[in-house]
């Protein structure tokens, strides 16, 4: 099973379960676990391969089925029917194919930094990446992907928290889930089953500064019904880090919109 943490302070509260992106963990989200808790239980999960679940059994980089799978076992085991989701970047990602999958789980969809749709030149970027991640050490593949979707000097915070935590993982499992972003490829299909979905509202939060996934997002959100886009001026990609204080109040506004 995936490792897990929960912040529960009222059985009674709504849940908020939190997915990190790629080189991420659980420690991630600390400058949300304070705002958030105020108003609900988190329940935080490392991903396959990262922070303390480094030994789950890995995953087919084509089909994210089985991480859907392990996020739903973890709210069976805690008994939680219902909660609203939170992803950043490749979390987000993943949260579209466990929407999709287990709806019925779902009360909202918070995805910042959010993964859907690549411009073709973006595509072609991430597959330059591709082609050069098994022949160069791990440390400088972590950095020049780092400076690829993080190249500003504010965005310096966010590539450091990455480069420090993308260490932690096997370079077999980064360059897995690198393999699996590969699924850009089949957004139409993610839109279509999306719009079926339209009592689950969604919110994409975006850096401006966003360069590597704001627009092809921003186009994928025009198409899909239940879901806006709201974008954080002066960020970049990880705006959970860089500009949290916004991130959290645009996400807590959302999450009192939208209550239940």
């Amino acid at each position: 099973m995936l490792y897990y943490e929960t912040v529960e302070k009222n059985k009674d509260l709504n849940w908020v379960v939190f997915i990190h992106g790629l080189g991420g963990s659980i420690l991630t989200w600390k400058k949300q676990i304070e705002d958030f808790s105020k108003e609900y239980n988190l329940l935080l999960i490392d991903l396959n391969g990262h922070g303390n679940s480094k030994d789950v059994s890995f995953f087919d980089p084509k089909d994210y089925s089985e991480i859907c799978n392990n996020i739903k076992e973890i709210l069976d085991k805690v008994g939680i029917q219902r909660a609203n989701f939170i992803g950043m970047s490749l979390g987000a990602f993943v949260l579209v194919s466990y929407v999709i999958k287990y709806p019925q789980t779902v009360l909202s969809l918070i995805l910042g930094g959010g993964v859907i749709q690549l411009e073709k030149s973006k595509l072609a970027l991430l597959n330059l990446v591709q082609v050069i991640k098994r022949i160069i050490p791990s440390n400088l593949l972590y950095k020049i992907f780092s400076v690829v979707i993080l190249p500003k000097k504010n965005h310096k915070k966010s590539r450091e928290i990455f480069n420090r935590e993308a260490l932690k993982l096997k370079r077999a499992e980064f360059i897995a889930w690198l393999e699996s972003l590969k699924q850009v490829k089949y957004a139409d299909k993610f839109i279509e089953a999306l719009n079926k979905l339209k009592e689950i509202p969604i919110l994409y939060v975006m850096g401006s500064e966003d360069h590597m996934f704001l627009k092809g997002t921003a186009m994928a959100v025009e198409k899909i019904e239940p879901a806006t886009l709201q974008i954080i001026e002066h960020c970049g990609h990880v705006c959970s880090i860089e500009k949290y204080k916004e991130f959290n109040d645009s996400a807590l506004k959302f999450l009192k919109s939208r209550s239940v």
